[in-house]
């Protein structure tokens, strides 16, 4: 069958969203080749929060003992601090169909890949250049997506509840990003694209800030007046809903759980969670200098949480570090040049 049909092109795509994804998994044994590994090994993870809520509670337990490390015991119910954006995607199909939530990680990823494909190609397709062209972009597109470093390393390390929510939190911003493109031409779309914007919030407070800037790029690209104000209604009701479960579970509308919760027995750390910390009064600067440094330059052969100098560009003021994987290197610099530089 010919790329150069519409059918043929879409084929392209689906085999390379289903080819990568399974590569991936397979090569970091995320997923072991006869499906055998393919639940989550962290009973703190997702999971617990999925059952909780296929049960109709958004609280795991009512009993204290059930209390572990980075959980909350607030008007007497057990509530974990990961927040409840992934446990609820998950539940919307594991409380129908009981299927192991690494597979539904990779239905979703392999999902995401061909939304990659589908859209990247059809941005080269628009700018005349031919199809075969724009099936090729697409399929590399999908390629750096699916097999980013970055992302290969975190898949390759313990991934527990963690490292997870990090992981839906990358996918996530590239359906925003993805989101970012549409044209929208209805109030209920526009609506609806807020309420995905807002629900950033709820897979990781972090993961916000990409809601806030694709909402930012709809409301500039969008023309029209009262379609730019339903993006913004329906942003404005996930963060609503968000501050009302905070305020529900942790007892504050803007606490999620990371100074109430459990912790381990790093004394120090401890107190930094609970009452305060010397780098909460950094300075810009200073902190932009060392996240940077931390995720050019920092490795994970470094040890000791509170040593000094342990990358480049680290500032000075104490404070809990611990790296156990690489996030970059400073090759990553020329490549973001490089794709910046095709981009435009």
């Amino acid at each position: 069958m010919k790329i150069t049909s519409k059918l043929g092109y879409a084929i392209i795509g689906a085999i390379a969203s289903v080819t990568f994804p399974l590569i991936l998994m397979l090569l970091t044994g995320f997923i072991s080749p006869d499906f055998s590994r393919a639940y989550s090994s962290d009973i703190k993870g997702p999971q617990s929060q999925v059952n909780a809520l296929c049960h109709g509670s958004i609280a795991l337990s009512q009993d204290p003992s059930d209390l572990l490390i980075d959980y909350v015991y607030h008007n007497g119910k057990v509530q974990q601090i990961w927040g409840l954006g992934v446990a609820s995607l998950q539940s919307l199909i594991l409380c129908l169909i009981p299927i192991p939530d690494r597979i539904f990680l990779l239905v979703i990823l392999i999902m995401l890949s061909f939304a990659v494909y589908w859209n990247v190609s059809k941005w080269v397709n628009k700018a005349q250049y031919h199809r075969v062209v724009a099936a090729i972009i697409g399929v590399c597109s999908v390629f750096v997506f699916v097999f980013l470093p970055a992302v290969v390393s975190l898949l390759r390390t313990r991934f527990l509840v963690y490292e997870e929510t990090i992981y839906y939190g990358y996918l996530y911003a590239v359906f925003l990003f993805i989101c970012s493109q549409m044209i929208i031409h209805s109030r209920r779309g526009a609506f609806l694209v807020g309420l995905l914007c807002g629900f950033a919030v709820m897979i990781r407070p972090t993961v916000l800030s990409y809601g806030i800037a694709t909402l930012v790029v709809l409301l500039w690209r969008t023309p029209s007046y009262r379609l730019k104000r339903f993006l913004v209604y329906g942003f404005c009701i996930v963060g609503v809903i968000a501050a009302g479960l905070n305020w529900y579970r942790f007892g504050s509308p803007i606490e999620f759980g990371h100074t109430t919760n459990v912790s381990h027995d790093d004394v120090a750390n401890t107190y930094q969670l609970k009452f305060d910390y010397a780098y909460k009064h950094e300075s810009v600067i200073s902190a932009g200098k060392e996240l940077f440094g931390a995720l050019f330059y920092a490795t994970p052969t470094v040890r000791g949480a509170y040593l000094s100098h342990k990358f480049p560009l680290q500032s000075d003021t104490v404070r809990w570090r611990a790296f156990y994987n690489y996030t970059f290197n400073p090759w990553y610099l020329g490549f973001f040049v490089v794709l910046c530089a095709a981009w435009w």
